[in-house]
């Protein structure tokens, strides 16, 4: 975790360096398609610096966008309803790049919407095939268990009352064994570690009582209509998750992405 922080209190710098204290930026109707700023706006020297650091790593933005557009769009959800100037700082502007774009696709889509307790209590199993997902395109990481050991099976179980159980299988390539449901039984005979819990839809946070000091929190939506992305299919039901903050970690920028597909009951 000390590389994560090093990493983000390196980017936060060279936002703040480039922004100064703070910016201020006006509120302004969507341009028309096509437009640009130059770079010497302070907004679009925060994307480019943002992009260079965080590129296709925490921060997944389509090129394709132009900058105007783009900046009117943050902009909206930084000013509060009934303004039209705000004064930001570069952090300020930098996390909600991050949460606007996580990778590997931004979650404000009209596919996805922010997941009830109800929406994600069950167990779950998140597909070898959408491994790929989990971190950045371009990042360092390719598995948890370190890359020589990508994962092959990962099976959660958000069970009634907060009971958390998660199986891991990492390696060498084997059948997942966890098909139903009940194949995560075994796990509940283990002395009970972590919960879960969802103060507000979309936000899913998990304790532990055997990591000291341990922070996990996730953002998590839930699939309304299917859409393919990256050759993964998501189907109504569906949960997709962003790790938003850990040790180490409190800018919002999501340093894992998770699918799940619900296991049937048998």
């Amino acid at each position: 975790m000390s590389f994560v922080r090093a990493f983000l209190l390196h980017v936060l710098l060279s936002v703040a360096l480039l922004a100064s204290p703070s910016i201020t930026l006006a509120q302004e109707a969507p341009p028309a398609a096509g437009g640009s700023v130059a770079t010497t706006d302070s907004f679009a020297q925060i994307v480019l610096e943002m992009n260079r650091l965080n590129g296709m790593n925490t921060l997944c933005m389509s090129p394709s966008w132009p900058m105007d557009s783009l900046k009117s769009y943050v902009m909206k959800t930084l000013i509060p309803q009934g303004q039209t100037t705000v004064q930001v700082s570069g952090e300020l502007v930098a996390k909600r790049l991050w949460q606007l774009f996580p990778c590997p696709f931004s979650p404000f889509r009209p596919d996805l919407r922010p997941a009830t307790a109800a929406d994600v209590e069950g167990v779950w199993l998140y597909p070898e095939a959408s491994q790929k997902l989990r971190y950045g395109p371009k990042s360092e990481v390719t598995s948890p268990f370190g890359n020589l050991n990508p994962v092959r099976c990962d099976a959660l179980g958000l069970y009634p009352e907060g009971e958390h159980r998660q199986m891991f299988i990492a390696g060498k390539p084997m059948p997942c064994p966890f098909r139903t449901a009940a194949d995560m039984d075994i796990s509940r005979k283990n002395p009970r570690v972590a919960s879960w819990a969802m103060p507000r839809p979309g936000s899913l946070s998990v304790t532990r009582t055997d990591v000291p000091d341990h922070i996990e929190e996730w953002d998590m939506f839930v699939v309304q209509k299917a859409f393919t992305f990256a050759s993964v299919q998501f189907e109504p039901g569906d949960l997709v998750g962003y790790l938003r903050r850990e040790k180490g970690n409190d800018t919002g920028a999501s340093q894992q992405f998770r699918h799940l597909k619900r296991l049937p009951s048998q």
